[in-house]
């Protein structure tokens, strides 16, 4: 229908988020995330994206499966983001994302 993935990217807030980023019209169009009803966002007028907030520390290496019209599937895990940026990232957002996985790893030792 016209809808391509574009790309993702983190927001580092209290608690983390991925936005998943499409080229064409999301207009109209069934978003899901994780098999739950999602609502795509207008960027500009060819851009939309979808926004999935709220992970914790615990979940950063769980996958997220967005699907556009039951056609167009992506999955995606935060883990994604960082071993991309680790080697591209600026020194501070290497900083950050080296912190941020060693938070993971405690979050995930401590919710055993």
């Amino acid at each position: 229908d016209g809808v391509t993935f574009y790309g993702a990217s983190m927001l580092f807030r209290s608690k983390n988020a991925v936005r998943f980023y499409f080229t064409g019209s999301c207009e109209g169009v069934t978003v899901t995330v994780n098999g739950e009803t999602a609502t795509a966002q207008q960027k500009s007028a060819d851009q939309w994206y979808v926004e999935v907030a709220d992970i914790s520390p615990q979940d950063l290496d769980k996958t997220i499966t967005v699907e556009v019209n039951g056609e167009l599937s992506v999955v995606y895990s935060p883990m994604n983001y960082m071993a991309r940026m680790r080697e591209k990232g600026s020194e501070n957002l290497q900083a950050l994302l080296k912190a941020l996985y060693t938070y993971h790893l405690a979050a995930v030792e401590y919710t055993k």
